[in-house]
């Protein structure tokens, strides 16, 4: 089944929608990954994410505000990871960066990738254990262009 995903951009100010940022059709498990990341890159501009919802169970919307660093922990260097690195993939796929204490830095990390219900079960812990390491989950993006789910996280002792 597939379900009608809206990106509205609402105003705080106006206190409503002042334009549709884009639609998609999506599967079940994708429209999963969409409501649960903070924040969704489309044609290069970050968008943090305010609230989502859905009429009927089927259009489903998602309200957006541009991301602004001062309002973000991390916020600066988010900001610049999310357009530093430029792979494509097929379909949706995890990507990792890794808080260094100044920057976020692409990393490899060995992850489930039995496709779009492991990376929505990644999004729902805040902090993973991989490779004997544990990384606190600090915030998340679909990059909608590139077909990336991006962790920024910081590894932390436990």
């Amino acid at each position: 089944m597939e379900y009608s995903l809206c990106y509205q951009e609402w105003s705080e100010a106006d206190r409503r929608v002042v334009r549709l940022v884009d639609q998609a059709t999506v599967s079940r498990e994708e429209l999963f990954i969409r409501k649960l990341v903070n924040a969704t890159l489309i044609r290069n501009q970050l968008y943090v994410h305010s609230s989502n919802e859905s009429e009927n169970f089927e259009l489903h919307h998602i309200y957006v505000a541009p991301f602004d660093a001062r309002n973000q922990p991390y916020g600066e260097a988010i900001r610049e990871a999310a357009f530093e690195y430029c792979s494509v993939s097929a379909r949706i796929e995890a990507e990792w960066k890794v808080y260094d204490g100044s920057y976020f830095v692409n990393t490899e990390l060995i992850a489930p990738d039995d496709g779009l219900i492991d990376i929505a079960r990644m999004l729902l812990d805040h902090y993973l254990i991989i490779e004997g390491h544990t990384y606190e989950t600090i915030y998340s993006l679909l990059d909608n262009d590139r077909n990336k789910v991006v962790f920024y996280v910081r590894e932390v002792d436990i």
